[in-house]
């Protein structure tokens, strides 16, 4: 298996991180753009945003941009090649990252279910994309599934364990407004965690 030239030099593996985490992002999202900072740790999205085009014109090129969307080509095949380069405090910056996008209720819960589909429209709409969203519940179930394989022994991070506390501290104390606000999110949630979701549902 040949590993891309961008894998091997450990400056552009680290920059490659947050995308990593990310997914997939709206370029013009507020919002988006400071989850992206955040796990970077950097000042601005400026930068990353010239890294990311930078990046995206390689050949085998490990991130995609079309309008005002931006991702990752193929997100473990990414895990696995910048693993080496991902450190604790990364791994920190994901979770507490995670558990404020994925934590965010949903405002179009206070309208009528009639009138749901058009929550823009009264201004009810999540800050954050929804490709932000789901790039980040993805990434929960990769580093569940394969967190510890790569981290544990390395870092001494224990990605499971981590992955459960953040599934429970997201839906518990569990209410009827909390599945509702989670309801794409939940498959990720039981695939990641599933002794920890099955233990609330039953609670």
């Amino acid at each position: 298996v040949r590993t891309p030239e961008w894998a091997s030099e450990h400056e552009i593996a680290a920059s490659l991180i947050p995308f990593l985490f990310t997914g997939a992002w709206s370029s013009t999202n507020g919002a988006d753009q400071k989850v992206l900072t955040g796990l970077a740790n950097a000042d601005s999205y400026d930068k990353l945003e010239k890294e990311c085009q930078r990046l995206a014109s390689f050949n085998d090129a490990p991130l995609w941009s079309v309008g005002t969307y931006r991702g990752v080509v193929s997100k473990i095949d990414l895990l696995f090649a910048i693993a080496g380069s991902i450190t604790t405090p990364d791994l920190q910056r994901y979770f507490q990252m995670a558990k404020v996008v994925l934590g965010e209720d949903d405002p179009k819960l206070d309208l009528p279910e009639s009138e749901r589909w058009a929550a823009s429209m009264y201004d009810k709409s999540r800050e954050f994309s929804g490709a932000l969203r789901e790039g980040i519940s993805e990434t929960l179930v990769l580093l569940a599934v394969h967190g510890n394989h790569l981290f544990h022994s390395r870092l001494g991070f224990d990605c499971e364990a981590a992955v459960a506390r953040l599934v429970e501290d997201l839906l518990t104390p569990l209410k009827t407004r909390i599945l509702e606000a989670n309801d794409r999110d939940l498959a990720a949630y039981a695939e990641a965690a599933p002794e920890k979701f099955l233990s609330i549902l039953e609670e």
